[in-house]
C-alpha cells in the first residue's frame, strides 16, 4: 500500500492514473478516495480538488448508467474530510465533520436516487423473501423489509465510515512518507471534546427510541466516537506493548460482534468526558489538545 502511495505521489500524472483507474469502480473507489485524501494533506485542498474533478468523470458515468452514486460521494466525502483536516489541523475536528457529510449524503440520495433506492429496495425483497422460504418449516415466518428511507440511512452511513477510514489512510500515507510516526502519535491523542460527544450520543438515543427504523441514521451521529474509540485502543494497547495479535484479534471481534462495537462507543465517550486515555499517552504528550493545533499538526 505504501509503494502505491509513493507512485501516486512522483507527480500529478501518476496520481491522476490512479484517481481514475479507481474512481469509476465500486471495488477500488476508496482506492481513489485515499489518494485524493493524501494529495489533499499534503499538497492543499485545491490540488485535491483537482484530481476530484477528473474522478467525476468516470463516477459520474457510473451514477448516469445505473444510478449508483456510492463512489462519486466518497471521493468528494473523503476530498471534503481532508480539506477539513488539512485546514484545521485537528484529527477530532476531521472526524466531527463525518457527521453532517454523512446526513447531507443520505439526503441527497433521498431527494435525487428515488430509483436506485426502489432498485435497491426490491432486491432486498426478493433475498429476504428466498430465505423465507427455505426457512420455512410448515411455520409462517416473516422478516420485515426495509424501507427506501432505511437503505438511504445505511448508504448514508456506510459513505461517513468510509470517508473517515479513507481520509485516515491518506494521513497515514502521509505520515509514512514524510514525517514517519506522526499519524500513530496524532491517532492515539485524538479525542471528541466532552460535550460535543454528549450532544452526538444523545442525537443517536433520541432518533433510536422515537423509532427504531432510524437506526442506520441515527448510528451516522456516533462514526467520530467509532474512530475515536479505536483510538483509545491503540493508545491503551501500545501502552501495554500489545503485538499484532493483540489488534488482529479484537478488529475481527470488533468486525463480527454489535456488543463490541457499542462498547467502542461508550468507551469514546466516557473518555471524552473522564480523559481515560491520558494514563496510556507518553508524558510528552499528556495534556497536549488538538483543538489547538501545532505547525507539526497542520503537516499532517
Amino acid at each position: 500500500m505504501k509503494a502505491l502511495a509513493q507512485f501516486a505521489m512522483r507527480g500529478q500524472w501518476q496520481a491522476m492514473f490512479l484517481t481514475i483507474a479507481g474512481a469509476g469502480s465500486a471495488l477500488f473507489c476508496w482506492v481513489s478516495a485515499a489518494i485524493i485524501a493524501l494529495v489533499s494533506l499534503q499538497q492543499g485542498p485545491k490540488s485535491g480538488g483537482y484530481l476530484l474533478f477528473w474522478a467525476l468523470l468516470p463516477s459520474g458515468l457510473l451514477v448516469y448508467v445505473y444510478g449508483d452514486a456510492g463512489p462519486l460521494m466518497l471521493l468528494v466525502s473523503a476530498w471534503l474530510m481532508a480539506s477539513v483536516l488539512r485546514l484545521s489541523g485537528s484529527l477530532s475536528t476531521a472526524l466531527l465533520s463525518a457527521v453532517p457529510i454523512g446526513l447531507v449524503s443520505g439526503g441527497v440520495v433521498v431527494l435525487f436516487g428515488q430509483g436506485y433506492l426502489e432498485q435497491l429496495v426490491a432486491l432486498f425483497d426478493s433475498f429476504i423473501a428466498s430465505v423465507e422460504q427455505s426457512m420455512q418449516g410448515g411455520a409462517e415466518i416473516g422478516f420485515d423489509r426495509p424501507t427506501t428511507l432505511q437503505i438511504a440511512g445505511i448508504l448514508a452511513l456506510s459513505n461517513a465510515f468510509a470517508a473517515s477510514a479513507t481520509m485516515l489512510l491518506g494521513a497515514y500515507w502521509q505520515s509514512s512518507l514524510y514525517r514517519p510516526g506522526l499519524f500513530g502519535r496524532e491517532y492515539v491523542r485524538a479525542v471528541v471534546p466532552a460535550a460535543t460527544a454528549i450532544v452526538l450520543v444523545v442525537f443517536a438515543v433520541a432518533m433510536v427510541v422515537a423509532d427504531m427504523a432510524n437506526g442506520s441514521w441515527a448510528a451516522i451521529f456516533c462514526v467520530p466516537l467509532v474512530f475515536t474509540g479505536l483510538g483509545y485502543v491503540h493508545a491503551r494497547g501500545r501502552a501495554k506493548h500489545k503485538g499484532k495479535g493483540y489488534f488482529t484479534g479484537f478488529y475481527a471481534l470488533w468486525v463480527v460482534f454489535d456488543f463490541i462495537k457499542l462498547a467502542v462507543v461508550g468507551i469514546a465517550l466516557l473518555d471524552s468526558v473522564m480523559g481515560l486515555r491520558k494514563q496510556f499517552l507518553p508524558s510528552d504528550s499528556q495534556g497536549e489538545s488538538d483543538k489547538t493545533p501545532t505547525d507539526h499538526d497542520k503537516d499532517l
